[in-house]
């Protein structure tokens, strides 16, 4: 019994540091993309989906920081798994809407 509670003190803990970890990475690249640093917001984002690989805010943000750079088939492409994985989410919702028109005028 004191076993199986230390265990699951234990797995708390590592979930709650993941969640941590996912945040620091995913609010810097918040901060970068903010500063145009999107080299640097790519790879934080794609830190934070390696701890939390079901995320529609990281994928949306990764379709922004391509749209931002006219790179818009790479935008197209997240911004379909960010709506994919939660197609309730009003941002992600409005930003689907105006990806696909942009991606429709430009073939």
């Amino acid at each position: 019994s004191k076993r199986i509670t230390r265990n699951l003190r234990l797995a708390l803990r590592l979930r709650n540091d993941c969640r941590a970890n996912f945040n620091v990475n995913y609010n810097r690249g918040r901060l970068k993309l903010a500063k145009d640093d999107f080299k640097g917001a790519i790879s934080d984002f794609e830190s934070s989906l390696a701890i939390e690989t079901i995320n529609a805010d990281a994928y949306n943000d990764i379709a922004i920081v391509y749209f931002k750079q006219k790179k818009y088939e790479e935008a197209w492409q997240f911004m379909q798994k960010a709506a994919a994985q939660n197609s309730t989410n009003q941002i992600v919702q409005e930003n689907y809407a105006k990806f696909a028109a942009c991606v429709k005028v430009k073939k």
